[in-house]
Formats: C-alpha cells, sequence, structure tokens
C-alpha cells in the first residue's frame, strides 16, 4: 500500500477562476495547462496526484484513491456518484453554497 497523499489547500482565501476568467489570464492559463498535461501522463508521480486518481474522487471513474490510507474498496452507499463526494445529497450544499448564489 501507498503511503497517503495530502492534498491541502493555500492558507487565506483564493477564490476559484471561472474557466473563461482564468483563460484571460495568459500566463496562469498556460501553466494550468501544462500542470493539468503533466498529471494527464501515465507516469506521473506520486500516483495519487495523477488526473485519473483525482477524478475518481468524484466517482469517474471509481476506484479507491490511491491517497486514502483508510478507505473501503467499494463505493460508499451515502455518496451517490460512488466517489468520495457527495454530490446528490443533502451534504453537498454546505460545501458547496458559493455556487448556488452564481
Amino acid at each position: 500500500m501507498s503511503k497517503p497523499y495530502l492534498i491541502v489547500g493555500r492558507e487565506g482565501v483564493y477564490p476559484r477562476l471561472e474557466i473563461r476568467d482564468l483563460q484571460k489570464k495568459t500566463e496562469q492559463f498556460t501553466l494550468f495547462i501544462h500542470a493539468l498535461h503533466e498529471i494527464q501522463k501515465s507516469g506521473y508521480r506520486p500516483e495519487a496526484a495523477r488526473f485519473r486518481d483525482l477524478g475518481g474522487i468524484h466517482g469517474l471513474p471509481y476506484e479507491r484513491w490511491r491517497g486514502d490510507p483508510v478507505s473501503p474498496d467499494e463505493p460508499q452507499p451515502e455518496a451517490i456518484s460512488g466517489g468520495y463526494c457527495s454530490h446528490g445529497c443533502e451534504n453537498i450544499y454546505p460545501t458547496r453554497k458559493d455556487l448556488l448564489y452564481q
């Protein structure tokens, strides 16, 4: 089993840019595209940070996330998508309330 891969956010407030706004910031957008390209490579390390593994957090495709040291191998019934993110249930709204007001 691999070591846990912790994803931690930056400190302070750094709102996520809407993709069309990010595209207008040429240098930031270029860095984003380069980073996206890198994590999509099959040999990218650590494996838990690969695009496919990160996508699995949302249940597409559902696979046990390599960075999670305690998760069971089967989808969780409370996560309708089958992943770690609780899309489709009432618990999603407090964590995504910023999206409700856009």
